[in-house]
């Protein structure tokens, strides 16, 4: 699940109800002023022969910070 809101940014690793692998990802807030960073966003790629979902942070400046990433295993 990729969800988008005002809450802090995450990268989860999680399970479905029937033990199959899961992963929830919030990309944060972009235009809050909070504690935690603003301006994030998640990209799901490829890299190699499997899949990752990365957490990133914008700056005002233009630079580009990661701030998580998953190997995303069994998709």
């Amino acid at each position: 699940m990729i969800f988008g809101h005002t809450h802090e940014s995450r990268v989860i690793p999680s399970e479905t109800h029937d033990g199959k692998s899961a992963v929830y990802v919030n990309s944060g807030t972009w235009i809050d002023k909070n504690a935690t960073p603003t301006m994030t966003f998640v990209v799901i790629a490829p890299q190699g022969s499997s899949r990752h979902a990365g957490l990133y942070h914008y700056s005002h400046e233009g630079a580009i910070t990661t701030l998580d990433t998953l190997k995303l295993e069994g998709f």
